[in-house]
């Protein structure tokens, strides 16, 4: 029973901290650099921490610990970025 409500917190939490919407619309012919507190990208079961993912022409061209000079960056390390 202990499992069962602690994997139901476990998902809560992981649904409620998923975080990868902005209210600043990406164009899609613009450079963007997304810093994130921590990254779910489904490759393994923990997360990565401080990783920025740079968007060029609407899709992911770089994850890694820093932003290209340059280019637009939305702070989003206080959130937890996952795959769509």
């Amino acid at each position: 029973m202990k499992r069962q409500i602690a994997a139901l917190c476990f998902a809560l939490a992981v649904a409620g901290f998923c975080v990868a919407q902005t209210s600043t619309a990406i164009s899609a012919s613009k450079t963007v650099a997304l810093k994130c507190g921590n990254l779910f990208d489904g490759r393994g079961d923990s997360l990565r921490r401080n990783v920025v993912i740079v968007v060029e022409d609407g899709k992911i061209k770089d994850v890694g610990a820093t932003a290209p000079s340059g280019v637009d960056v939305i702070d989003l390390s206080r959130s937890t970025c996952c795959r769509d």
